[in-house]
């Protein structure tokens, strides 16, 4: 089951909520918080009426809270939600705002007309993420196997080559990105040549690549796991 935290501040927000469990607490960065039952953070969103996003643009807070929602290296920025809440009255800085969230910054955005909206929003999210527990999210592999897949099987066959059949196989295994089955390919040859060497042999754990963020991670315990199950576990 996923988990929902609010901040202690969002009182209206609080009171309305009433069809799914969360729990209230002080936090320092984002407004609602989405985590697996591991406490693993999943999605941040940041709640702001109109008004407050108007507000926050002139006094320059706006600025500094995506400059510290950026920052924050535990959920990718297209997990991380700005939502918008109110009628925006032509208000031109505040359109101007949301493409910025979006295009420059990388976020996702929501608009909602009420509170009472953003409660049914909110109710839905978490519905759909409790009944997909086992679907991986995008950016943590999930979705990226799945569209290379259905590209390849459109795509004409002379597209496949020696050079990319290993990278396309790895990839088809769950919560294995291209960008892994790459990095893994890379470095071990072939996946012949990882097979052969075995599961004693291969340390998936210390393995490292660039992500989107341009920052070097580790592969997930996921696709380890899945790599192991599927290819190197006799």
């Amino acid at each position: 089951m996923v988990k929902v935290i609010i901040d202690c501040r969002e009182h209206d927000l609080i009171d309305l909520m009433k069809n799914i469990e969360f729990s209230v607490k002080q936090l320092d960065i984002g407004d609602i918080i989405i985590t697996d039952n591991q406490d693993k953070e999943l999605i941040i969103i940041e709640r702001k009426t109109v008004n407050d996003l108007d507000a926050s643009i002139k006094d320059g807070r706006y600025e500094e809270q995506s400059y510290r929602l950026s920052g924050y290296e535990n959920v990718h920025n297209h997990n991380i939600i700005y939502l918008i809440e109110g009628n925006n009255d032509e208000k031109k800085i505040i359109y101007s705002a949301m493409f910025s969230i979006m295009y420059y910054k990388g976020f996702s955005l929501i608009q909602t007309k009420s509170i009472s909206e953003t409660v049914n929003v909110l109710t839905n999210m978490v519905e759909k993420m409790g009944k997909e527990e086992t679907k991986i999210g995008y950016y943590l592999g999930g979705e990226n196997t799945k569209e290379y897949s259905s590209l390849i099987k459109k795509e004409k066959s002379e597209n496949i080559t020696k050079e990319n059949i290993d990278e396309i196989m790895l990839s088809q295994i769950p919560g294995v990105s291209i960008n892994v089955a790459n990095t893994i390919i890379k470095k071990y040859g072939s996946l012949s040549n990882m097979i052969k060497k075995g599961e004693n042999e291969i340390k998936l754990e210390e393995i490292t690549f660039v992500n989107k963020k341009g920052k070097s991670q580790k592969i997930s315990k996921t696709a380890c796991k899945n790599i192991r199950e599927y290819l190197l576990i006799k």
